[in-house]
């Protein structure tokens, strides 16, 4: 329990996730954080440029695929693709 403890009181110092603040909609505070992090300061850092696009570019991929459930793997239509790539995972499983 020691090691949950000490990890528990660190996590209160610890900055938030990026990705989840751009969730939340908040892109002051993730860009902010990604210089913290990525840029050593430097907001201009193409690093930092590049991570936040790619978080931006993740973001409107899940928006865009936010009706997408996981029953539709149970429909006609998906059922043999289902059952095929539930069989490879095993296969890769026992191997």
């Amino acid at each position: 329990m020691v090691p949950g403890i000490i990890l528990f009181a660190f996590m209160i110092f610890m900055p938030e996730s990026p990705r989840w603040l751009a969730r939340k909609d908040r892109w002051d505070e993730c860009h902010r954080i990604l210089t913290l992090i990525h840029g050593k300061g430097d907001p201009d850092s193409p690093f930092v440029h590049y991570e936040l696009n790619d978080i931006k570019e993740a973001c409107a991929l899940e928006a865009a695929l936010a009706d997408v459930t996981y029953w539709e793997l149970f429909y006609p239509k998906n059922i043999y693709r289902t059952h095929i790539g539930k069989s490879l995972k095993c296969r890769l499983y026992i191997t």
